[in-house]
């Protein structure tokens, strides 16, 4: 190496340049491709890996989500047989409590009418339907004290607008000597109650517009709970005047109606029609909603109304503010001698 290290200044500037080449070019195919391969190698191993580790992560997604799916499904299932259950809890809950309001006032006790037809009359199923038939009565019983009656002063006794029974099932427990009738409009309630309810009266199928198949002057009282709450006017003056007919000379009605307390809750247009003509009738689809008519909505009635025009066919006695279940007027009626001759249909 000092030999040439020596020599290596004589040689010439190209002669060196191209040895060094040489060196290098050596160097680079000795170690610096192979190298430069390996590590081209080792990055196409690990674009592949990734690649796959990438797929991997993918399916394992798949996977979880699916399973997250399945799971939430599962959820929802469970969510739905709970709200089931609690439902079928809080119906029997509903049905016990209906029960052992029968019990409290009938021996033997009567089963509830079917939920539906409950819900047509309140609104619900609710565990008070069976024991707020009761409670009208109540109320009645403190309407007829004004003309100084009890249920027990009328032999016949008309629940108009009967529905399923909840008043007429009451009237017959608290007056038992008294001949009491049930009426309505819907034949699938008027069918149960035939059907299963014989023990508390007797029951007619009412037509949508009157008459009635009832004899003039065949009742003693007709009460009529929230049945005129939901005529049109035209339609209540057609059943006023046959109420008129079937009621007996000194005979009582007491009806009830959404009165000054209800409608001063209606929007203000609503307010102007009942200070200007006393009445209003909203269509709010609410009849079909509940499988009733269409012409069965929402009426109000100011009590100047009612003394001027419910007097037109009857002694108007008392007008008591949200006298029944605290929630509608009570209107306490005495039926004149004088009734139009109307006949009766025939019997269905």
């Amino acid at each position: 190496m000092p030999i040439w290290n020596a020599l290596r200044h004589l040689l010439p500037q190209r002669v060196k340049d191209e040895a060094k080449e040489r060196v290098a070019k050596t160097a680079r195919e000795t170690w610096q491709q192979p190298l430069q391969d390996r590590a081209d190698e080792i990055e196409r191993t690990l674009g592949e890996r990734l690649e796959a580790l990438r797929g991997e992560a993918k399916a394992r997604d798949a996977h979880w989500q699916a399973r997250d799916r399945d799971a939430e499904a599962r959820d929802e299932a469970l969510a739905a047989r709970l709200d089931g259950l609690e439902q079928e809890i809080r119906e029997i809950q509903t049905l016990l409590t209906q029960l052992f309001a029968a019990l409290r006032h009938e021996d033997p006790a009567l089963l509830p009418p079917p939920p539906h037809l409950q819900i047509r009359v309140v609104g619900g199923y609710v565990p008070g339907f069976i024991e707020s038939g009761f409670a009208i009565c109540d109320d009645l019983l403190a309407v007829l004290r004004v003309a100084g009656k009890t249920l027990a002063d009328f032999p016949r006794i008309l629940d108009f607008g009967c529905g399923c029974g909840r008043t007429t099932r009451a009237l017959k427990t608290l007056a038992p000597a008294g001949e009491i009738h049930g009426t309505d409009i819907d034949p699938e309630a008027i069918d149960w109650v035939k059907a299963n309810y014989g023990r508390f009266g007797e029951f007619r199928l009412a037509p949508h517009d009157p008459p009635t198949t009832y004899e003039t002057g065949f009742f003693d009282l007709v009460v009529g709970i929230s049945v005129f709450t939901h005529l049109p006017e035209d339609m209540q003056f057609a059943w006023l005047r046959e109420l008129a007919r079937i009621t007996r000379p000194g005979g009582y009605l007491i009806l009830t109606t959404s009165g000054e307390a209800s409608y001063r809750e209606l929007p203000a247009d609503a307010q102007r029609i009942m200070d200007t003509r006393g009445f209003y009738y909203r269509d709010e689809g609410y009849g079909p909603s509940i499988s009733l008519p269409e012409f069965y909505q929402s009426s109000f009635h100011s009590h100047d109304y009612i003394r001027r025009e419910w007097a037109r066919h009857f002694e108007v006695v008392d007008i008591q503010t949200r006298r029944m279940q605290t929630y509608q007027d009570t209107i306490l009626l005495r039926a004149r001698a004088e009734r139009p001759p109307t006949p009766p249909r025939s019997s269905s």
